[in-house]
Parts: structure tokens; sequence; C-alpha cells
């Protein structure tokens, strides 16, 4: 296959034609409504004071969030991801004496800006004012500001000696709840209350959600604590829950004593190199930020999300003499399986005339009816393995082997039978993973990669380069070769296919400082699939573009417009037996305004246009209009978000995602058509105690019944809500 491997950016724009008049009349709505809003926020904004503000409320925080999940398929808690942001706000790094590891844990600094911060200070001497890091290659008045609220230069450092009586007297303690539940009857609820209705047909539990979580931290050294969740649905201290929460997690960590590098016992996560070998938890996407595609491996780590599915459950250390490190791990896991009824075609069926049984992973943690709950932990997964690794303030290479097993607590549950995009995975119940990789800054290039073997001798490789053309521009290449039949369940590198097998890839982006207020953007990935794929019945290819224009003319003002374009193919819509396959493209427009009315509000507006095209079939067309509003004054008790939102999108294909604010980062995605609106407040009741609440409202104008089967609600209109009582001591 040849690819056209030219740098830039083609723009596939279909003609269409945008009356702003025509979206608010559509919605029986005012132009003057929706601007008294903005206008109300204006007159406010002169009467309020300035503010510290916390780290949900950092505009900076929503970028972060936004772009790591830009195609997030699911909701996802990415809390975890900023638990060291939590810290650091509460407790700025001295970056005097940080070690690079410390400093990656910013996620807003790349390889070579650590190397270079380091160097300097290893020449001049300490930093004196944070200033001073603007005069440092690599680093501009953005950066800067971005790291300066978890930062410091005083003389405060790691201890290296902790008492049991000091760290019980300076550590952190914080207790969350977290409840909601949809005010709207859906009908699993319902059905529930009807004697006769088959035990399937409703949920088991109320429609509340529980959220408990107990965290202590100390220096970021000495970490434990307990999380507990229940689901909508899933019954509470009764029935098939007698011990309350239906999800668990515990765990206690160390780090940074002697010899002993981190120590975990309980929930953790393992991250090393590339992700190609072993990684276990979320991961960063690269949209905007040039240096995604470079994993940031922690090694070993707490684990305290309510994700019930991307931890390891054992026990886990790393060793450490000089320059090396040695890691080991074990983990013994129960994990839901679910499992289907195949005839020969390949269709779904019942028991009696199934010809294959066919088993996957389930990864949703809902045990709301009896059906999902005859998945819960019906598969044992037991892992061990470790990781060798070379370090150099400049170098580190690693050697990685894991090898796992799954035991299914029904013998009969066997894959006996595969489609044929995951025919090499039939029969797949262990395996050996052993992986190398490498990361090596030299002057401005940062050159990573990881090469791994699975146990059937299928070879997997990714590689990439980081490079600091000048002060203003910044280049990042990468590519990633991984074969049909590789298979490692716990492999995580970036990549377009949502599954880590059969993708060839080559990735290219720049960002550029065009002038002190103008940035420019831009990627290109181009890629293919040689064997088949998720309803793609033949080989296929695509590529992603994206362009994006930044202009701060001020502090107080920041805009950009960007241009998406995600081509690939897909089987043919056409009811046929025999599917083909066809392209497809979705496109994307966006114009942002972010203003900072004052240092206490800050505005957001957004207008993003998607186009949906595949095969011959007419475009499909979605938008969203909205505008944010932000209050957080510092010296108030009082802050709160609030949005308003316009949609209007043809189908899912054409959906588009939004970050908004929330107790767990949320971003929800919409397609057909309605206004969304929601109001989040945060109450200082009394020093260390915080209450937060949260209403979202959604009403479809073109349709009577949202959602479906246990989840339907008879109506237009669906009512979120949500509180978070938060203690810390």
């Amino acid at each position: 296959m040849i690819y056209d491997l030219r740098i830039g950016l083609k723009f596939k724009v279909q003609s269409s034609k945008l009356n702003l008049c025509s979206i608010f009349q559509s919605f029986n709505l005012s132009i003057f409504q929706f601007l008294s809003l903005i206008l109300f926020t204006i007159l406010f904004s002169f009467k309020v004071n300035a503010q510290d503000g916390d780290i949900v409320n950092d505009p900076n925080i929503k970028d972060l969030i936004e772009n790591i999940s830009e195609d997030a398929q699911t909701d996802e808690d990415y809390s975890s991801l900023l638990d060291d942001l939590e810290f650091y706000k509460k407790h700025p790094l001295n970056i005097n004496t940080a070690k690079s590891e410390e400093l990656e844990q910013l996620h807003y600094l790349s390889p070579a800006q650590i190397i270079n911060l380091l160097e300097h200070i290893k020449q001049n001497g300490k930093l004196l004012a944070l200033e001073e890091l603007q005069t440092i290659d690599g680093f501009d008045q953005n950066t800067v500001s971005k790291i300066t609220p978890y930062i410091t230069i005083g003389e405060a450092g790691e201890k290296p000696h902790v008492s049991l009586k000091e760290m019980f007297k300076e550590g952190d303690n914080t207790i969350t709840f977290r409840t909601q539940r949809v005010l709207e009857p859906q009908s699993g609820f319902a059905a529930a209350k009807d004697s006769t209705a088959d035990s399937n047909s409703y949920y088991l539990g109320s429609p509340n959600l529980y959220y408990l979580q107990y965290k202590f931290n100390y220096q970021n050294r000495v970490r434990w604590g307990i999380t507990a969740e229940k689901d909508a649905g899933e019954q509470f201290f009764k029935g098939t829950q007698p011990y309350g929460f239906d999800f668990y997690s515990a765990h206690f960590f160390l780090k940074n004593f002697g010899y002993v590098k981190a120590l975990a016992i309980g929930d953790y996560q393992a991250q090393f190199g590339q992700g190609l070998t072993m990684w276990t938890g979320l991961v960063f996407s690269p949209s905007t930020d040039i240096a995604r595609t470079r994993r940031i491996a922690k090694g070993i780590s707490a684990y305290a999300s309510r994700t019930e599915n991307l931890f390891l459950r054992g026990a886990a250390t790393t060793i450490g003499f000089k320059n090396i490190e040695l890691t080991a791990l074990v983990s013994y896991n129960k994990i839901d399986a679910n499992y289907s009824y195949i005839d020969s075609l390949g269709n779904s069926t019942d028991e009696e005339n199934a010809d294959f049984i066919e088993y996957t992973t389930n990864t949703s943690g809902y045990h709301r009816t009896y059906n999902e709950l005859d998945y819960k932990y019906t598969n044992t997964q037991k892992v061990f393995g470790g990781n060798i690794r070379y370090k150099l303030p400049s170098l580190s290479l690693g050697l990685t082997a894991v090898s796992y097993s799954y035991e299914i607590q029904n013998p009969s549950i066997v894959t006996s039978f595969a489609s044929p995009y995951n025919m090499f995975y039939q029969g797949i119940d262990h395996g050996i993973n052993i992986g190398a990789d490498y990361n090596y800054v030299f002057h401005n290039f940062n050159f990573y990669g990881e090469l791994t073997r699975s146990q059937n001798n299928a070879y997997a490789f990714v590689s990439g380069v980081l490079a600091s053309i000048d002060k203003n521009v910044v280049l990042s290449l990468f590519y990633r070769n991984i074969p049909k039949d590789f298979i490692n369940p716990f492999s995580n590198p970036y990549r377009q296919n949502s599954t880590v097998v059969d993708e060839r890839g080559f990735y290219i982006s720049s960002d550029m400082k065009l002038t002190s207020t103008l940035a420019l953007y831009g990627l290109m990935d181009i890629f293919s699939f040689p064997w088949l794929k998720y309803q793609v019945n033949a080989p296929s290819s695509g590529k992603e573009e994206l362009i994006q224009l930044t202009y701060t003319p001020t502090k107080k003002i920041q805009l950009y417009i960007r241009y998406r374009n995600k081509a690939k193919e897909t089987n043919t819509s056409d009811d046929l037996t025999m599917k083909y396959t066809e392209p497809y493209n979705l496109q994307t427009f966006r114009f942002n305004i972010r203003y900072n009315l004052s240092d206490a509000i800050t505005l957001d507006g957004r207008f993003e246009k998607s186009i949906y095209k595949q095969g011959d079939n007419d475009a499909e067309l979605g938008y969203i209009l909205y505008q944010d509003i932000n209050y957080s004054p510092m010296k108030s008790k009082l802050s709160f978000d609030a949005r308003f939102m316009l949609f209007d999108a043809a189908s899912y294909d054409a959906r588009l995602y939004v970050y908004e604010n929330d107790f767990f980062y949320y971003i929800p995605s919409f397609y057909e058509k309605g206004i969304y609106s929601y109001f989040m407040m945060n109450y200082d009741v009394v020093r260390h105690v915080s209450l937060g609440v949260k209403v979202g409202r959604i009403v479809y104008t073109n349709k009577d019944v949202i959602s479906s089967g246990l989840d339907e609600i008879t109506g237009n209109s669906k009512t979120t809500f949500k509180m978070q009582l938060k203690i810390s001591f």
C-alpha cells in the first residue's frame, strides 16, 4: 500500500449555510434571552473579588481533560490522572530540588523541558524567582503560567526520614461522599414494582448512585485509602449486595524509602515503557498536545479510581540501586466475563440452537439485574511479572516480562468460536509477553520506543521522536507496527484501532508559535489495518487531520479555531447478507473563546459543527452552541459553574463530545436535537468541609421517549441531580 506522506492538511468542507437566527427560532428561543445571561454576568463581574480557584475550576485543567478524552466512548473516571496536581495545588513542588519523575507528574512539561530545567539549575544554581523559568530553553509564558499554581522555589524538599507522629500530624485526610440519580422515572425501576414481571426485566436496586472514598496522603510518599461505589440499579445492603456497595477497592502505597522506590499492596497500576508490553489504567490522547504519543510511565502507583476494570490486585515493589531499578509484581483478580451463544454462521442465538459459545470480558461494572450478576467475577485473572530498568538523567532502558492466565468459573464457557476479525484470539487463556523499551534525550531531541514479543512469536513495535527544532517550533514523529496476531491484554500504546492489534501507522504533528499571540498546531496520522476489524469485513486504511490556530491577545482573552477530519472505512449500511466496505469521514469545525471578565468570572463559549458522510449517503450534520460561566472568588465560600447549550445532530455518527465541569470530570456526547443546561455549585460550609450540588437537564425537541430498554424514559426531558460532600483534615 502506498501512502501520500505530504505534510499538510486537506480541507474537504461540505457546503452548508449557518444562520444563527434560524437556530434560535427552531428552539423557540430569542437571541435576547440567550444574550441576557451573558450581559448579567458582565455587570455582575465588577462587584467580585479575586480568587485563588480550585483545580476543578482551572481552565487549564479543563483543556487538559478535554484533550486527553477527545474520543472517549464511555464515562471514565479521569480524576486519578490528576491526583498529583491535586496534591501539588496544596503542597507546591519545589522545582529547585524536584526529580525528573516528579516534574513529569505536572503533565505540562515535555522531556526536553525537564532536561533543560535540571541542566539550568545544575549549571547556574537554584532559581531565585519563577520568572527566571522563561529564560530556559523551551519555557514560554504559556507553559510557566500553567505550572505556576503547582510549583515553588522555596527551600522545602523531601524529608529523608519520616516518623509516624509527623506523618499522622502533617498528612492529608480526605473523605468524599457522592450521590446522584435521574429524577424522571425509568422503565427498569418502574417494572420492579410489578410482582408479575420477569426477573430480568427490571433493576434490582434503587436509582441512586452512591460513592464513598477515604484517602490519606503524606508528601506523596505514603498513601492509603478505600473506594466504594454502588451504581444506579444495584442493590445496597440487601438482597444480592448484603455487604453494601457493589464495588470495593483499597490500596496502600509507599514511595522513596531508601532502596524501596515503590511498594504497593492492594489495588495498584503498573505502567512501563511506551505501554506496549504492560500498561494498566487510562492514557492520554494526543489531540492538541504534541507530546501525548509518548507515554509517561509511572511504574508502580496506587489505584484509587472508581473504574472497575483497569487495575491489578495484589502486591508490587520497586527496588533501586544507583542507576538500576528492579520491579516485581503479582496480581490475583476476579473480573466479569460475558458469554454468548453463536450459530454456525457466527450469529447470536439461544442456547438450544447454539453451535459455539463465545467468551468476552465484561468491562461495564454494572450488576443491576440477575443476568448481569451471572457475569460477575466469573473469570479469574492471574498476573505476575517484572521490569528491570537502567536510568540516567537523559537515558532510560527497560526490559519487561509479564505472564498472565485466565480461569473461567464455568469450564463449559470457552472460546470455541471466534469471528473472523478476532480469530487469532481463539482459545487464548494464557500467555507471556516480553518487551524492551528506550527513552533517550539528546539536546532538544527525545527518542523513545518499545519492541514487544507475544507468546505466539508476534512482534509489535512503536517508536517516536520529539524534536525542538527551534524555540518556537516543536515536531513529533511516531510510527507503530502491530501485527494482526499480536496478543496482549495489557497493551495500551497510542493507536487508532479500538484494540491493540493489526495496525500500521505514521503520525506527525507540529506546534508552532507564529508570534507572541498566535500559535498554530497541526497533525496528520496515516494508518492501515491489514486484517479485518469489527464491522469492517476487509483490510482497510484511513487518516486523521487536525489543524488549530490559537490567538491570545491578552491574559484575559483566548480564542481558537479548529478543523478536524477523520477518514476510515466501514461495512456498507445496505441490508445485504454479504457486507462490503465503503469509506466514511467525519469532519468537525470548532470556534472557542474564553474571556476572563475579572479574576473571579470566566466566560467560555463554543460553536462546533460536525459533518458525517458515508459512501454515497447524504451527509449527516450536527452542531452545538454553548455558553459557560464560571464564578470563583478568592475569599468567598461560594463558587459555581453554569452552562446553556443548544445541540442538533442528525445521528449518533454525527455526535459531538463536550467536556463539562463535574465531580467525576464528565465528557458526555450529544446527538438528536434539544437544549441542555446545568448548574454546579460548591459551598464551603465550615473550614475543611465543602458541599457541592449539580443539576443538569436535557430537553429533546424531536422525540417523546429517551433511551431504550430498562433506561427508557417516557417523555422528552431528563434531569440528573448530583451531590458531593468533601471533608479534609
